[in-house]
């Protein structure tokens, strides 16, 4: 049997070419009738085949082909998140992915990768500092990794984007134009249905996250419905402990991101944790990340004459650069997020994190805890239909209403920290294990090390985190390998 698409001649209609499929051969099946565009489809023998050739009223036959994505990649790392599964899959085809906010430093879309799909860009850096859409690199880096649909297609490669510039032309940016940026997101996330926000980069002070305006940002926009997603950081050692220090990424709301070496395969079964991508808990006791994704070695497209081309110029490749760190594993999460919200648009913040924790990959190679959870999984995330767990059902229970009237509840911070100094199992209600994929969620390495007592340092008290920010990226100014 041949699957075949039946054309009628003009004036013919569908009708017409159902007739002649059923006239032509014993052995047929009409599948669908396309009544306005006069075509069926059918299933026909070979000698069928040759008998409706010859009836009237048939203008072409043509063989029913499968459609394959025009997103490419040859990098291995989208077969590790699952991504190349995504953009051949029905739901791709089927649902939008939701808008995704690039907090960096800006977006140049020269070559066409987002199109009209770059929806606006926003610089909030001081003004003369910046001469180009991003003279910096990174944000482009970082905007293809998470939307891209050129030659090194992202993880949500239909998704709309805004551009929120906050590093200039030599990558320097300030916590005030963050904190700007974040306030512009709650302003227009409904106008550019912003649902994703990626923060690649980081303050340069340890601190507490019950004090730190960028985290209660941050916490503002989780709770206003902003799935927010930041880089782990690139300060690690030797595949050892770094501890977790500086915000937004010592935010519990959050997803925190660290990066992951492929070691030159699409199969998640051999990676392992990059030497330099922090882990550990935050000065307020926390774990982190919560999710490991590709993020060494890995090539996009970078606008010419850039800092950072002219910075590592070894780096520099002929479709773009090839660059290491966690600021390019958050946005293959982030364009995760966007796909799964196009799905499920009524999920919350919490929703989405705990569907992708829940469907993560367990990276065996991984030093404990350096990789949270696992590895994000699309495929895993999709394919699951039961409602997801919340990971952040222990923090959820110290919200209230805003005091100053606003729309989304606030973190009542004193509350948690006396409950937390109170009972060091205070987050227990948030690790039932019957929540979770008991393959990808070991309460022996992740469920009793999710908070920590002992991790309060005397920077957990301080309130002076309003210093430079810097982006997260160039890790060890890595070349070479295979992403």
């Amino acid at each position: 049997m041949f699957d075949v698409i039946v054309q009628s001649t003009d004036g013919a209609t569908s009708a017409d070419a159902v007739r002649a499929v059923r006239g032509a051969a014993v052995s047929r099946v009409v599948k669908c009738q396309y009544r306005a565009l006069g075509s069926v489809s059918a299933s026909v023998t070979g000698a069928g085949l040759l008998r409706l050739a010859k009836r009237p009223g048939v203008f072409a036959i043509t063989l029913d082909s499968s459609m394959t994505s025009t997103v490419k990649n040859p990098q291995k790392w989208p077969d590790a998140a699952g991504a190349r599964w995504f953009w051949g899959s029905p739901t791709a085809k089927s649902s939008q992915a939701a808008t995704i906010a690039i907090v960096d430093s800006g977006v140049d879309d020269s070559n066409n990768q987002l199109g009209t799909r770059l929806l606006t860009q926003v610089d909030f850096t001081p003004a003369g500092t910046s001469t180009r859409a991003d003279g910096r690199g990174h944000g482009t880096f970082v905007a293809g990794i998470a939307a891209g649909a050129d030659q090194y297609g992202g993880t949500a490669p239909d998704a709309n984007v805004v551009s929120l510039k906050v590093f200039d032309d030599l990558g320097r940016g300030m916590t005030s134009d963050v904190l700007r940026a974040a306030d512009w997101i709650l302003q227009n996330k409904d106008r550019y249905n912003i649902r994703v926000a990626n923060f690649s980069l980081q303050t340069g002070m340890a601190t507490s996250f019950r004090f730190d305006p960028l985290d209660r940002a941050v916490e503002q926009l989780w709770q206003s419905g902003v799935v927010v997603v930041v880089a782990a950081g690139n300060y690690a050692s030797h595949g050892a402990p770094s501890g977790v220090l500086f915000s937004p990424v010592n935010d519990p709301f959050v997803i925190t991101v660290g990066a992951l070496d492929v070691n030159g395969s699409p199969s998640p079964t051999d990676d392992f944790n990059a030497p330099w991508s922090a882990y550990g808990y935050t000065v307020d006791g926390f774990a982190k990340p919560e999710l490991a994704a590709p993020g060494r070695y890995m090539i996009e497209w970078v606008p010419s004459a850039t800092s950072l081309a002219a910075e590592r110029p070894n780096a520099v490749t002929k479709g773009g650069m090839q660059l290491s760190g966690t600021s390019f594993a958050a946005p293959v999460v982030s364009g995760i997020a966007a796909d799964v919200i196009g799905l499920h648009p009524d999920w919350t913040p919490d929703q989405v994190k705990g569907a992708l924790m829940r469907a993560a990959t367990v990276v065996a190679k991984a030093a404990p805890m350096s990789t949270g959870v696992g590895e994000v999984n699309i495929q895993t995330a999709l394919s699951d239909k039961t409602a997801p767990p919340n990971p952040n059902a222990a923090l959820d229970r110290f919200l209230v209403p805003d005091p100053d009237g606003g729309s989304a509840p606030v973190f009542d911070s004193a509350s948690w920290l006396r409950a937390a100094q109170d009972s060091a199992s205070w987050n227990s209600a948030s690790w039932v294990a019957a929540s979770w994929n008991t393959a990808s969620w070991n309460s022996a390495s992740w469920n009793s090390a999710s908070w920590h007592s002992d991790s309060f340092l005397s920077a957990s008290w301080t309130s002076a985190s309003w210093l430079a920010v810097q982006a997260v990226d160039n890790a060890a100014s890595e070349t070479g390998g295979d992403g």
